[in-house]
């Protein structure tokens, strides 16, 4: 026998190994009925062992498994243990990384993994990954003690006596600090700290030895992003990756890809060679090249305001809830070739002034050279290497902001690995019930070409009981969107109704910040005797936090809290989705419809709207006791129902508001005393 044969042989024998030791375990959670193992309890579910199988088989072929799992399915358990016990009998898997899409959920997974290594008796050594600007800088803070006023010196003074005590400098480990002042001590760049002098005694490069040192790194997907394009250690001798809240990779890939064209900066840059260039020559070309770049602005700023202008008067939207506003420039290339022959000889009159020494580290430079190179791919329109977009900060300011075009690099650095990859979420399915639109986002439709093996996973429903715990009305009559003004009454007035139905316990999600002040500040709030919040009043986990312990009150909500926020029991009983989350025409969705051969609405915006809409409605049912109302407050709901059938597990569909009295007497206020006579009603369900 071959030595690579007898290799191949033992492997194998080790994987077969941790199978039968996983499914061992499974065995032993369905027999204890609830009895803790080993000090902690954990629920045998029939679906997350079926998903821990096909995990386990993603780890032994090393292939890139996409799967989705349900609500309460206990997905994250459901890849640990297959993890655990491949790490146990397997010798060459020694180091995974996860990430998930927040930091709020690292921290439940290094929980979830605690108590895991617990129940099995195994000691593996986790570490968190988090993005520099997480943890406090010493000296930045030693600095601010000096230089600030009584009150914050004595916050200061008793946050660094925390940080001692707790011998942590991670903010999400101390002391809630107000935003201001973290602004003012946070880390800002590794290479700020290689000229550091508390760099030596510095607790954030012992964090760094402890991420290289781990067995299991749980990380968010922007730092997994940024590891991978620095190609960092742990990223290079990973053995596993775990993609949870997959859903969200594409757009973090983006997010550590994006920043700005600022003009300021531009003009101070100039402003600095009109000091030192002072020959006439070299001054008539700056100023020619401002006040160029100053028109070029300002043409980018009007093109932007007129799209803004065409949108918010057809879709009833507000410059504040618009971004990544698309601009064209048409008729601009002239001008825009003209600044680049002016930058060039700008740079090689600098380059005469400089030594080389000067020229090659000079940030000044270096600023001259980046937007030349932009400048030239924004000439390149539909071909460019970034998409463009025009960011309004003030009626008259504007910086231009850019992002990869394709997200195709970060593909090779992570998906094509010859390590196993499970990319995980309970909203990964596409309007045809598939996952080509998330493979597509990501450009995994591209890796056939390599020896990779894409494997399609199992769908595994929520073992959460839908069809009697909830149901999912939409309304038929209210105003159509586009009628903005008639839209804004019917919201006020069904909201106001639906809030009454269920006495409180509701999160309403709106798409647009505007629409929703304009709900909270014309509803009569004297009318209800539970409290109505509103996103924007606190920090939004001060707000959740209110949602869950007052049990009746309601929030009003943008955003962040289409996803994430995780209240179980009677706190959220009524889930309010007043408009169908379909996205804004930004330059991002602009530039994925243009590569689009056919049908650029369903395959972009459908998809899109689909998966918001599903994490949304998503909020309601968190444990297998919630009951509780989806309200869709959009008429065009009942155009793509049959869609939104195929992707999620609610089962029971009205548009009959007396069937919603109903369910609420039965289920969610009767506790609460009579609440008026509603008859009863035969409620539809979609295969009547």
């Amino acid at each position: 026998m071959s030595f690579s044969i007898w290799k191949e042989d033992k492997e194998n024998s080790q994987h077969e190994k941790a199978e039968q030791e996983m499914n061992q375990f499974f065995d032993q959670l369905k027999k204890s009925q609830n009895t803790p193992i080993n000090g902690y309890k954990l629920t045998y579910r029939d679906n997350q062992h079926k998903f821990a199988n096909s995990i386990m088989k993603a780890i032994r072929d090393k292939e890139l498994l996409i799967v989705q799992a349900g609500v309460g399915l206990g997905k994250s358990m459901g890849y640990l243990i297959p993890i655990f016990t491949t790490y146990n009998n397997v010798e060459k898997f020694d180091n995974i990384v996860i990430s998930t899409s927040t930091i709020g959920l690292q921290q439940q997974l290094l929980t979830d993994i605690n108590e895991l290594s617990n129940m099995l008796g195994l000691d593996i050594k986790v570490a968190i990954a988090k993005g520099i600007n997480n943890y406090i800088c010493i000296e930045r803070l030693d600095k601010l003690l000096l230089n600030s006023n009584q009150e914050t010196r004595e916050v200061l003074k008793q946050l660094k006596k925390e940080i001692n005590k707790k011998n942590t400098i991670d903010k999400d480990e101390l002391t809630n600090i107000e935003n201001k002042i973290w602004d003012e001590i946070k880390m800002i760049s590794r290479g700020a700290c290689s000229k550091c002098s508390y760099s030596r005694y510095c607790l954030y490069r012992e964090i760094s030895k402890e991420i290289n040192k781990a067995s299991i790194i749980i990380t968010n997907h922007d730092y997994l992003a940024k590891a991978a394009m620095d190609k960092r250690e742990f990223i290079s001798n990973a053995d596993m990756f775990v993609i949870d809240e997959a859903h969200n990779l594409e757009s973090s890939i983006r997010n550590v890809n994006s920043n700005i064209i600022n003009p300021n900066n531009i003009n101070r840059t100039l402003f600095y060679f009109s000091t030192i260039l002072t020959d006439s020559n070299s001054q008539r070309l700056i100023e020619e090249l401002r006040i160029d770049l100053d028109d070029f602005f300002d043409q980018i700023m009007r093109r932007g305001s007129g799209y803004y202008g065409a949108n918010s008067q057809e879709r009833g939207i507000e410059i504040e809830d618009c971004d990544k506003i698309p601009f064209h420039i048409d008729k601009m290339e002239g001008k825009i070739k003209r600044i680049l022959s002016k930058l060039n000889k700008l740079i090689i009159i600098s380059q005469n002034y400089y030594d080389e020494i000067q020229y090659k580290y000079d940030y000044r430079i270096n600023n001259l050279k980046e937007l030349n190179k932009l400048l030239s791919d924004i000439l390149k329109k539909g071909r460019s290497d970034n998409i463009y977009w025009v960011n309004f900060l003030g009626k008259n300011i504007i910086n231009i902001g850019y992002t990869c075009r394709n997200v195709g690099k970060f593909s090779e650095d992570i998906f094509n690995k010859k390590v196993p990859i499970v990319c995980t979420s309970a909203t990964l399915l596409d309007a045809n019930g598939s996952y080509e639109h998330f493979k597509k986002g990501l450009e995994i439709d591209k890796i056939g070409a390599t020896d990779k093996t894409v494997v399609n996973g199992h769908i595994y429903h929520s073992p959460y009981n839908y069809e009697e715990n909830s149901i999912f009305y939409y309304d038929k009559d209210i105003s159509h969107p586009n009628d903005i003004e008639n839209y804004k009454k019917d919201l006020v007035d069904k909201i106001s109704e639906l809030l009454k139905i269920t006495n409180g316990r509701a999160l309403v999600l709106f798409t647009s910040k505007s629409i929703m002040d304009y709900v909270y500040d014309n509803i009569d709030k004297s009318e209800y005797n539970f409290k109505i919040m509103k996103q924007g009043q606190e920090s939004n986990n001060s707000l959740s936090q209110k949602l869950e312990k007052d049990v009746k009150s309601c929030l009003f909500a943008t955003g962040a809290f289409w996803e994430g926020i995780d209240i179980k029991g009677k706190s959220l009983c009524n889930v309010i989705i007043t408009r169908l989350p379909f996205a804004n025409v930004d330059a991002i969705m602009e530039a994925k419809t243009s590569n689009q051969e056919h049908d650029a609405f369903r395959v972009v915006y459908l998809n899109d709207m689909i998966q918001k809409l599903t994490q949304g409605a998503g909020r309601l049912i968190r444990d297998k006791k919630d009951k509780g109302i989806i309200a869709c407050l959009d008429s065009r709901f009942e155009n793509y129902m049959d869609i939104f059938q195929k992707v999620t597990d609610f089962t029971t569909y009205t548009s009959d508001i007396n069937d919603i009295k109903e369910f609420s007497k039965t289920n969610i206020t009767n506790r609460d005393g009579a609440r008026g006579p509603y008859g009863p009603r035969k409620i539809k369900t979609k295969t009547e």
